[in-house]
């Protein structure tokens, strides 16, 4: 019997920026594509924050967390990016 791994489906490309890295209590996140929303995650996978967006740009405020690693999940229509950033307040 013979498997195979289905064949991945790629979506084109999300040309986005996030600035500073590090952050100092917040970073912002401009694209190209519209957003429709950002997640912030702490390292054990716990949802943080959910922010809710319209728009081309935003600022995530980090300044209520520790300082330490995040993971962020942006979404953009039916696409989504995840990211890691260090945050130092």
């Amino acid at each position: 019997m013979e498997s195979s791994l289905p064949k991945p489906n790629f979506t084109s490309a999300i040309d986005f920026t996030y600035y500073p890295n590090p952050p100092n209590g917040s970073f912002i996140i401009k694209s190209k594509s519209e957003m429709s929303e950002v997640f912030v995650y702490n390292l054990e996978g716990r949802l943080l924050s959910q922010q809710k967006i319209n728009g081309l740009d935003t600022k995530v405020d980090l300044s209520a967390f520790a300082n330490g690693a995040y993971f962020f999940k942006c979404k953009f229509s039916e696409n989504e990016v995840n990211l890691k950033s260090l945050n130092f307040n």
